[in-house]
């Protein structure tokens, strides 16, 4: 499949003002290209038919037609130039469009494999030069192709043999791409590798400013950070010698224009051709400079955006869409959840995450999972929403298959308050109505009053309209909760998941949180991942997790007197937080 047939099977390029403003881009090249080769021929008319004649009426007419020749070629040109540049842009704006919704197709273990900074990269740095750098060169191929064909024909018809000359030295020009065209596309797959390498690098030194101050390992970021970027110049170089080499090239242009001379100057000596049309194949040929160095820099262009096209495929274009099956919305409401001999492994069979889970939550119910770091507690949570899917097992909702509801009806049924609340730049009402895009101002607040957080936010200088700054920095971490418990009541759902939702909270921040919690769960069947006793002495059932097994269940007084891990846990929690009372 051709780069382009690629690009679009991912559904990019599919505008419906494409088609028309590609038509108009390619009708005014044309106008463009026409008076671009007329400008020799009315200049060897004003030589024979004005100068030489001494036609004062002749040199007006063929003056005014010239003035009237470069405007159009001025206007045209300025026309085509504005419509590849929307294309290009409008193309730019698509591509990345799709390729985000491309990207929300995929299943999360996608997104474990693959790093945050390269992705970016790819949504960023490659599909703008894809857009940009295709669009600029079927702009120049449109022009060299036609300027070459006029220019051609001109010669053929009025100087035949200069002409000719043309036509057996322009493939030798055109040999060029052929050899360097493999290695022009390698070394740009590979530029675009290193630096898509950078601002991974980047990235990650940005978000881990705090780990290498605690660490003392600024020094070892910033050499680590060289080291891609001397990776990335090498790269970046061996490119643009290429390249140079490629245009070598450029030399044969004057075998070209020599030869013409030659034969022009021969058929002037002998009287069959006039100085005006001497001077006119003079022009034709430096003319003809353009559009062969706009065929061969196609090549090139045409190779980078190949390799850019095949890092955005290669990476985006893999088959394992996220599974939709299901067509059956689930109703909004209590829940009853049955995981029956869960496995998962994260694609790696002898590693399992989770092993022959099996057990039941009742519609309403408060359950805990606990267990130390690494036993599969929140990857069993993540299952519920299909982030994942199971080796082998299922999960069943109000005793139907997990697979069969609609995917987006079972996601919207289910809220997740995680460790930190992820907020967005914008106010506090944008990020509030992320929960529900249909909540109404006073649904936005009415949650954010069980949430405890209506009254903090009109203390805000703007109130909801208050911007928050990226990732909410201008709240505090209790502001964060709360706004996401906010967020969660608007969607209503009917099975809440609590991962961790307040290890991150100070003594005064958690009782706010806490009591929200508490008007969030009412009637909701309740999962709580947590490491402090406080959160789960309360559950109607708390299973305790180890190694991807459950290996104890029971109520509070009952573990503590039957397990070891559940003990060790309710004592470690406690000395690093005590209950609340």
């Amino acid at each position: 499949m051709s780069p382009l047939g690629r690009l679009r099977a991912l559904g990019a390029f599919q505008h419906q003002a494409f088609a028309p403003a590609l038509l108009a881009g390619l009708l005014a090249t044309a106008v463009y290209t026409s008076a671009q080769v007329s400008i020799p021929l009315v200049t060897g008319s004003i030589i024979d038919k004005a100068l030489l004649a001494r036609d004062s009426g002749a040199l007006l007419s063929n003056v005014a037609l010239l003035i009237g020749v470069a405007t159009l070629s001025t206007l045209s040109r300025g026309v085509q130039q504005t419509l590849f540049a929307w294309l290009a842009e409008r193309s730019r704006a698509e591509l990345q469009a799709r390729l985000l919704a491309r990207l929300y197709t995929l299943p999360l273990a996608f997104f474990d494999r693959e790093r945050s900074g390269r992705l970016q990269s790819l949504l960023t740095e490659d599909a703008s030069m894809v857009a940009r750098l295709g669009f600029q060169a079927l702009s120049e191929a449109t022009i060299g192709i036609l300027q070459l064909g006029l220019i051609l024909g001109v010669l053929a018809i009025r100087h035949g043999k200069a002409a000719w000359a043309a036509l057996m030295l322009i493939p030798i020009y055109m040999l060029f791409p052929l050899f360097f065209g493999k290695r022009i596309r390698a070394a740009s797959s590979e530029a675009l590798a290193a630096t898509a390498e950078v601002a991974t690098t980047l990235q990650e030194s940005i978000q881990a400013v705090r780990e290498m101050k605690v660490f003392d390992r600024e020094g070892w970021a910033v050499t680590r950070l060289r080291g891609r970027l001397a990776a990335d110049v090498a790269r970046q170089v061996r490119l643009a010698v290429i390249r140079s080499l490629h245009g070598l090239s450029y030399s044969i242009y004057f075998l070209v224009a020599g030869s013409a001379y030659w034969f022009g100057g021969q058929e002037l000596l002998a009287g069959h051709i006039s100085v005006g049309e001497l001077v006119a194949l003079v022009a034709l040929l430096a003319y003809l400079d353009g559009p062969v160095g706009r065929l061969v820099q196609l090549n090139t262009d045409a190779q980078r955006v190949i390799a850019g096209v095949d890092r955005i495929t290669g990476t985006l274009g893999a088959k394992e869409v996220e599974s939709v099956n299901g067509g059956r919305n689930l109703e909004p409401g209590g829940h009853r959840v049955s995981f029956e001999g869960i496995t998962l492994c994260y694609g790696d069979p002898g590693q399992a995450v989770l092993r022959d889970i099996s057990f039941t939550v009742e519609s309403g119910q408060r359950i805990a999972l606990v267990g130390p770091s690494g036993a599969g507690k929140s990857s069993l949570v993540a299952l519920l929403v299909r982030l994942y899917e199971p080796e082998s097992g299922r999960i069943l909702i109000d005793g139907c298959d997990l697979r069969t509801w609609n995917l987006a009806s079972l996601r919207s049924e289910i809220g997740f308050v995680l460790q930190e609340t992820i907020l967005f730049a914008g106010t506090v009402e944008e990020n509030l109505r992320f929960g529900r895009l249909d909540a109404t101002t006073a649904e936005i607040e009415d949650c954010a009053r069980i949430a405890n957080a209506h009254e903090f936010i009109q203390r805000l200088p703007y109130g909801y309209q208050t911007e928050i700054g990226e990732r909410g920095v201008k709240l505090s971490g209790g502001q964060r909760q709360r706004i996401g418990i906010a967020r969660i009541l608007l969607r209503r759902p009917g099975i809440l998941v609590l991962d961790e939702a307040m290890s991150a909270l100070d003594t005064d921040g958690e009782r706010l949180v806490r009591e929200a919690l508490e008007r969030l769960m009412e009637g909701r069947t309740t999962f709580v991942i947590t490491h402090r006793p406080s959160a789960f002495v309360g559950a109607d059932r708390i299973f305790v997790l180890a190694e991807g097994q459950i290996v104890a269940e029971g109520r509070h007084a009952e573990l503590l007197a039957s397990c070891t891990i559940y003990r060790s846990l309710v004592g470690a929690g406690a000395k690093a937080a005590p209950e609340i009372p």
